[in-house]
């Protein structure tokens, strides 16, 4: 007896079912239907085209649960009590808020189904120490899993291609973050405040880290950097006070101010003799009083002054005449070198 189309008079989910039958029980929600009004239910309900020849239906469906919220694949809240949730598989995007500030849930499963995570999707989860992420995730938008400090450790799949800002702002559990290959940049804040986080390997690929990216990572003692790297923005690693030496690639160009600004045990600097650098660079660190730094940090000034007309030695008026240039500044009077 070949099937024929039905529907599920609990969950409106779409079925095949042998007509003879009396009983049968929905593979989607469970519950047990009677097979002539489930397939009243379908002919009488049911708009969508379906192949007659292979009885394949096309309807698109959601299972009901009442715990979740979710509209054309899209999770858009959570109302259960339970701390462990399992999203359902007809989910593919995680919207933003959806979980934004439930406190309750200490673990989170998602189907290989979920593709996104959207902007503060789990916000302000207090208590949330695990996530079991899809394996065809793509994005986590920014702040998704901002102040979530109970997570202790993150495991993304390599099919992540992007990670927001301040995604795991304030991720105060988080002692180690494999980076997925499939990520080549890290935005701004990512991970500000991660306080346990302690060694971290960025893509090779990435030419620039981003402002605040490590800033007050308290227990972060290694960073291997990027082949490619080439800036380093504004408080990138301010007040990580437990890195004590850092080695930068020959491509690094510029350091930006407090880059490194009270990193109170970073002593020894590894970095390309072109490197520019300002004075607020490696403030209040051990670095910036050894005889490198002061080395290094001379030549810049005397470059820079050349550069602007300005005395190397003091930088000072210079004025120019017919036996070279000369600085005016009281108490200098410094001839320039040519």
């Amino acid at each position: 007896m070949p099937l024929v189309p039905a529907k599920c008079t609990s969950c409106d989910a779409p079925l095949q079912v042998n007509s003879e039958q009396g009983l049968a029980v929905c593979q989607h929600c469970n519950n047990e239907f009677i097979v002539e009004r489930a397939i009243q239910y379908f002919n009488v309900t049911n708009h969508n085209e379906f192949n007659a020849e292979h009885m394949h239906v096309h309807l698109a469906y959601e299972v009901k649960n009442p715990d979740f919220e979710i509209h054309a694949g899209r999770l858009l809240s959570y109302s259960g009590q339970d701390a462990r949730v399992v999203i359902p598989d007809t989910v593919t995007v995680i919207a933003e808020f959806a979980f934004h500030n439930y406190v309750g849930i200490t673990s989170v499963i998602m189907p290989d189904t979920v593709q996104t995570i959207e902007a503060n999707a789990f916000r302000d989860c207090k208590n949330l120490r695990h996530v079991t992420f899809s394996n065809t995730l793509k994005r986590i938008d920014a702040f998704a899993f901002t102040c979530c400090e109970a997570l202790e450790s993150i495991e993304l799949p390599d099919s992540v291609t992007f990670i927001g800002e301040a995604a795991f702002l304030g991720c105060k559990a988080i002692t180690s973050f494999p980076i997925p290959a499939g990520v080549k940049k890290l935005m701004r804040r990512t991970f500000l405040n991660c306080v346990k986080l302690k060694s971290i390997v960025l893509p090779d690929e990435m030419t620039i880290i981003e402002d605040n990216l490590f800033g007050n990572c308290d227990a972060l003692e290694h960073v291997q950097f990027p082949a490619a790297l080439y800036t380093i923005r504004e408080h990138a690693f301010s007040g990580c006070i437990s890195l004590t030496g850092i080695l930068l690639p020959d491509s690094t160009a510029i350091l930006e101010p407090n880059a490194f600004a009270k990193c109170t045990t970073l002593a020894v600097v590894a970095m390309p003799p072109d490197t520019q650098f300002d004075k607020t660079t490696f403030y209040s660190t051990p670095y910036c009083d050894s005889t490198d730094f002061q080395r290094r940090y001379q030549r810049l000034m005397h470059d820079e002054r050349k550069a602007n007309g300005q005395c190397v030695y003091c930088g000072g008026y210079v004025a120019k005449g017919p036996f070279g240039a000369k600085c005016m500044a009281s108490g200098c009077g410094q001839k320039q070198p040519r």
